[in-house]
């Protein structure tokens, strides 16, 4: 099976990114009725208009299938993310803030179904990692500081958790809002912290 799958990218690229781009895009349309965990390498053929075989020319299972879904949305946060924090939080967060919230935007609905209560936990590990990286950018000129790892580790599941409970709690109010509260408690506290991280160091 992996020979033929190798095979089918070979001789065709363009037309394999497309069928397995259709295979994604149908697991996010039945996920939303059946939640992540609830769609079936069947439900995911026929409503892509093909058969098992090409399913599994492109996917060892469903799990792969969600895992390399997961992805496109993580790569495209992080690029994002990563484009406008590259020259410190103080400089260009605001910048950083629209950058998520085009995202979010984009990937509304798929995002939330992999962060709710009946979401993947393997989504919420991995997204806490990727921004762990980028708040590593933040504090790029503190390398040195014992501190540096608990203040990320703290930036990252405050920020994961926040947007968490707004989905869940039936956005109760705007995304412009929630940038806010955001943007807020960063500027207030992770540059505060920043600026005693170096101190720290001196």
């Amino acid at each position: 099976m992996l020979v033929e799958r190798e095979c089918i990218v070979k001789k065709q690229p363009e037309k394999t990114a497309q069928t397995k781009q259709s295979l994604i895009d149908a697991y996010w349309q039945l996920a939303k009725q059946y939640g992540i965990k609830g769609v079936t390498v069947n439900a995911v053929a026929l409503t892509a208009g093909l058969n098992r075989a090409t399913f599994y020319a492109y996917f060892v299972d469903i799990n792969e299938l969600l895992c390399q879904a997961e992805e496109q949305i993580l790569d495209v946060l992080q690029t994002n993310m990563q484009t406008a924090l590259s020259n410190g939080l103080q400089v260009d967060f605001n910048e950083a803030i629209e950058n998520v919230l085009r995202t979010l935007a984009k990937y509304d609905e798929k995002l939330f179904l992999l962060l709710g209560k009946n979401g993947d936990p393997n989504f919420v590990s991995s997204l806490r990692q990727r921004a762990s990286v980028l708040f590593n950018l933040v504090f790029k000129n503190e390398k040195d500081s014992v501190y540096k790892d608990y203040v990320i580790a703290y930036a990252t599941s405050a920020l994961v958790g926040l947007l968490t409970y707004w989905h869940e709690s039936g956005r109760k109010i705007g995304i412009d809002k929630v940038a806010d509260i955001c943007r807020n408690m960063t500027i207030g506290g992770l540059i505060k912290l920043k600026q005693t991280l170096i101190n720290d160091i001196v």
